[in-house]
């Protein structure tokens, strides 16, 4: 004997396992991603990180961070280099060329070539 059931969105009896496709709920919003972006406070290893400043072990990555932060310590190796502009040595190419050519002397009179200098 077959069961029907009340439908919630139009009134009507429909077969148990048997709802019209206009009557289903509307499906969960999903990502175009396989799985969703998980990132874990845990830290790795089997016993976690020791931390030099606290001189204890952490499992968190907050705990750590905050410990790092309260002994007033800093992070280093998760920072992007900054590119700094370069000082020039020389203002023109004259003192370029003078330098240059007082080194060019001076290696002449020890009697030495380029490839001994480097």
């Amino acid at each position: 004997m077959a069961r029907f059931k009340l439908c919630k969105h139009c009134g009507d009896l429909h077969q148990v396992g048997r709802v019209p496709s206009n009557c289903r709920d509307e499906p969960w919003p999903r990502s175009d991603l396989p799985a969703p972006h998980v990132i874990r406070d845990q830290l790795g290893g089997i016993n976690g990180v020791f931390h030099h400043g606290a001189l204890t072990r952490f499992d968190s990555k907050r705990r750590f961070r905050q410990a790092t932060r309260d002994h007033g310590l800093i992070e280093v190796g998760d920072e992007r280099p900054q590119d700094k502009p370069r000082e020039h040595i020389y203002s023109n190419t004259r003192e370029l060329e003078r330098d240059v050519a007082e080194t060019v002397q001076f290696m002449e009179q020890k009697g030495m070539t380029a490839d001994e200098a480097a």
